[in-house]
């Protein structure tokens, strides 16, 4: 399993972890958590700057609210490591993906040296073209050595799943009763 920015945030920082940046003893701390995860079988970090994430009372997630240098020192336990991946949903994924997070993705493959997945690759109606573009930006990261790739989704953009809208399952007799 990739070990999650969010829950190590969220154990480190306690509530505070969906309001401010850490401090660099949080950010320390965090960094023991993603090495001994590592050590004990994690295959990579993963983090989430996505603003439709919320938490269970409609806060943002830990780490929506993190600095992106706490992201780059997590993330660097990897490369001392020189081993896992690094799994990231970006800021603008849904719109247009914008170049900041671009950047962003660059700059985290190049300065880790470990491959970085965002989620995710799609057609999207309103930017028909984007799909085109985002396949140069990573064909063009990968030749100047950023291995940056995109994780597609293969099922329907109108899902939702939480413990509280379950229509993925609501027609399972099964499902209805356990809820």
């Amino acid at each position: 399993a990739e070990l999650g920015h969010s829950s190590g945030r969220r154990y480190v920082m306690g509530a505070e972890a969906h309001e401010r940046e850490a401090t660099v003893d949080e950010v320390a701390a965090m960094r023991k958590l993603v090495r001994k995860g590592m050590d004990t079988g994690g295959i990579g970090f993963t983090t989430s700057r996505v603003a439709h994430q919320k938490g269970e009372f409609g806060e943002p997630i830990p780490s929506f609210v993190a600095h992106e240098e706490e992201i780059f020192a997590l993330a660097s336990v990897l490369k001392d490591l020189g081993r896992g991946i690094i799994g990231i949903n970006p800021r603008t994924k849904s719109l247009d993906f914008v170049q900041e997070d671009k950047d962003q993705l660059f700059n985290l493959a190049s300065r880790t040296g470990r491959p970085v997945n965002w989620n995710e690759f799609n057609q999207r109606d309103g930017y028909p073209g984007q799909w085109r573009e985002l396949l140069d930006y990573m064909e063009n990261a990968q030749q100047l050595g950023a291995m940056v790739y995109a994780v597609m989704r293969c099922q329907r953009m109108d899902l939702h799943f939480n413990l509280r809208e379950t229509n993925a399952f609501k027609s399972s007799p099964i499902w209805r009763q356990f809820m």
